[in-house]
């Protein structure tokens, strides 16, 4: 049983090399896109004299670029013909090889892109300091904001790696193709249950209640169902059980284009 453990721990690294080397391009590409982008926002900010750059921002929009992006193009492998026999013929387990890109995906990008990012922060600090005379404020990543953020991302990133298991071709941008037709048939919707259905439950609600305005209407949702069992059940759902659905269809698909 502990041969078989250490074996396996030891395929997962050898795993994980194997997959960060694959993705290098895009990590290198995501590190120097984001880089690029906060230094000139940086230099702007400079040049306009902002008294306080805080950083809080620049992190998570960072954070979900390079996460998506590493994400939506994972399973590289299995978009050559030549590199797919190869993976194929890998004395590793679909589980051990799976398990290896959400390492990668999840733990692998916030380790490294917060590395990264206090780099590029202490850079921001001592050249805004002594040049600029700036105030650049060191980021927390137990501010409650940041905390927020790294929960969608983790939440959100099994959406981009079961698209990179499932397309062949620049599988990150249809992801973000879908993606954006979804939410806007849901805003659609939203906007018919709230302008025709909803609009009169809350503005009785509202009226009944004081302090607050007849014209909640949808916003008044989440005030008005607090501790309704059925929306703490749908959080949890959306908070546990969607990401590891999504996530072992992923396998299965992975375990699926292996088995052909």
């Amino acid at each position: 049983m502990t041969n078989q453990f250490t074996s396996t721990v030891k395929s997962l690294f050898l795993m994980l090399r194997k997959d960060l080397s694959d993705s290098l391009k895009f990590v290198i590409i995501g590190y120097i896109a984001v880089i690029v982008f906060f230094s000139g926002i940086f230099i702007i900010g400079a040049y306009l004299g902002l008294p306080l750059i805080k950083l809080d921002g620049f992190y998570i929009v960072g954070l979900l670029f390079v996460g998506y992006l590493i994400s939506g193009t994972a399973f590289t492998d299995l978009r050559n013909k030549e590199k797919t026999m190869f993976y194929l013929c890998l004395p590793v387990s679909v589980a051990v090889k799976f398990a290896s890109v959400l390492l990668l995906c999840s733990a692998g990008v916030l380790i490294s892109y917060t590395a990264v990012f206090y780099l590029f922060n202490s850079f921001a600090f001592l050249i805004g300091d002594s040049l600029f005379s700036l105030n650049v404020q060191f980021i927390d990543i137990t501010n409650k904001d940041i905390v927020k953020y790294i929960g969608i991302y983790i939440l959100t990133q099994p959406l981009f790696l079961i698209g990179a298991g499932s397309f062949k071709r620049v599988p990150a941008i249809i992801t973000v193709a879908i993606l954006f037709i979804v939410m806007i048939i849901l805003f659609i919707y939203s906007s018919i249950l709230d302008n025709f259905l909803l609009n009169d439950i809350f503005t009785n609600a509202g009226n009944n209640l004081k302090g607050f305005s007849p014209n909640y209407s949808i916003n008044f949702l989440p005030m008005y169902f607090k501790g309704n069992l059925f929306f703490i059940i749908s959080e949890y759902i959306v908070k546990f059980i969607i990401p590891v659905a999504l996530w072992y269809v992923t396998y299965l698909k992975l375990k699926n284009k292996i088995a052909r």
